[in-house]
């Protein structure tokens, strides 16, 4: 079973498992907010107020304050929208959960994307609410669960998570590389732009963008386009283009040689890892090994 579909992670904390009540959320002394909906936020206070009178609550509306408050404080538990007044907020979140800035994190989005609820739960939350349809109670919910050590995902992200939504395939297909590539040409960039972004070979862009009109049975750009938005891997904003957890994509898809050289995009021509979102990953064949992210063929005697 793939990683993304695991019910030990993903599954609700059991109603009987423990009382979720005020003397057993007493270790969450500082909650941070970081929410640019107001009346989001209004909500979430009335529940803290609730579940954790005597926690510390701190607010903040974008990834500058959200920053700076991680930085001179870690937050026993951090309520964060996926994208803030300043833009996404997603490689942010994964960067406090990598330093260890935040306990517990519980997410809220309106975005149903394949690549933002998969970002979700790559960066380390302990759950998603879906706040088109879960509503108090779900957001009730999901702090106590997450509070008391559980988890808490909103059904509708669960079907995305098993691969059960209209665009699940992507995930499945693509591997790592193939899938930042996609982020990348898919605000329309040609292939030249693409090739200076990745840091690869005209050629070598040339031929990602084939395969990945292969697998996804792509005839031209307009579809390519078109596909990375309703998948979330670009999203058109005032503000500019946005790849929500894009670092998180870049971080999958680059190895490290032997040597120690820099860390670069595979070429299309070798092999590497599996995306961790396949039902499947393939065996290795007769006579290669596993280094790293990248298959070696070993020589035969």
């Amino acid at each position: 079973m793939p990683e993304s579909a695991s019910p030990e992670l993903l599954a609700p904390l059991p109603r009987d498992l423990q009382p979720c009540d005020v003397v057993t959320l007493a270790h969450l002394r500082h909650v941070l907010l970081a929410i640019d909906d107001c009346l989001v936020a209004d909500s979430v206070l009335r529940l803290l107020s609730r579940f954790l009178p005597h926690a510390e609550v701190q607010q903040v509306r974008d990834r500058v304050a959200l920053r700076e408050s991680l930085a001179v404080r870690a937050a026993d538990f951090l309520i964060a929208s996926e994208a803030l007044l300043d833009g996404d907020a997603l490689d942010l979140l994964a960067e406090a959960r990598a330093r260890r800035q935040c306990d517990r994190l519980l997410v809220l989005t309106q975005r149903r994307e394949p690549q933002v609820i998969f970002a979700i739960r790559s960066l380390g939350a302990h759950g998603a609410v879906d706040s088109r349809s879960d509503g108090a109670s779900g957001l009730a919910d999901a702090i106590r669960r997450i509070g008391c050590g559980g988890a808490y995902w909103s059904q509708s992200f669960l079907e995305i998570l098993r691969g059960e939504g209209p665009n699940g395939h992507v995930q499945r297909v693509l591997s790592p590389a193939e899938l930042y590539v996609f982020a990348v040409l898919g605000d329309g960039s040609d292939d030249q732009t693409g090739a200076d972004v990745l840091g690869l070979s005209l050629q070598s862009v040339h031929a990602y963008r084939k395969r990945i009109h292969q697998k996804l049975r792509l005839q031209h750009k307009g579809q390519l386009v078109s596909l990375a938005v309703r998948c979330g891997l670009v999203r058109f904003t005032e503000r500019g283009v946005e790849r929500p957890g894009i670092e998180a994509l870049r971080s999958r898809s680059v190895f490290r040689s032997r040597h120690g050289a820099a860390p670069r995009c595979p070429s299309p021509s070798e092999d590497f890892e599996a995306s961790p979102f396949q039902a499947v990953a393939e065996p290795a064949s007769a006579g290669t090994t596993q280094r790293g992210q990248k298959r070696v063929t070993m020589p035969s005697k």
